[in-house]
């Protein structure tokens, strides 16, 4: 009866891990394919600001963005 009993329990643990398991996988793989991915993110954004003689200043900006595939033929508009 004890025998009985404790693999009953062992059986349970492994079953109750493998549903476990299954259903993070399937939310995983549900959240890969349907997460919302940016179509634009900055690599990086970089300033070089000089102060000219007069007093002007001078700014350069350096942007570096990724934009998503839009696939063949597409091309991006008025993306801001």
């Amino acid at each position: 009866m004890r025998h009985r009993t404790i693999r009953s329990i062992i059986a349970t643990l492994i079953a109750a891990a493998t549903i476990t398991a299954i259903l993070i996988v399937t939310l995983l793989i549900f959240n890969w394919f349907t997460a919302d991915h940016p179509k634009l993110s900055y690599r990086s954004l970089d300033y070089e600001v000089a102060v000219q003689p007069n007093g002007d200043l001078k700014v350069t900006q350096h942007i570096d963005m990724k934009l998503d595939s839009r696939g063949k033929n597409r091309p991006w508009k008025q993306l801001y």
